[in-house]
């Protein structure tokens, strides 16, 4: 299972490769969204694993 950093580097790789000038932030904003989460929060919990309904829930959002 991915922690929560893992996902949000490799949404960020994703979205700068298809140009997004604010990759980081709108990875963040995304798996924030996605995981009903603050943005904050995301910073707190890098090292929590995601559950595959975490995933799914953030993969057609990205």
């Amino acid at each position: 299972m991915p922690s929560l950093l893992d996902i949000l580097r490799k949404t960020t790789d994703f979205l700068q490769a298809k140009g997004v000038e604010s990759a980081r932030l709108d990875a963040e904003l995304l798996v924030a969204y996605a995981l009903k989460l603050r943005r904050m929060d995301l910073y707190l919990q890098f090292d929590r694993l995601l559950t595959e309904p975490e995933l799914a829930a953030i993969r057609p959002l990205v």
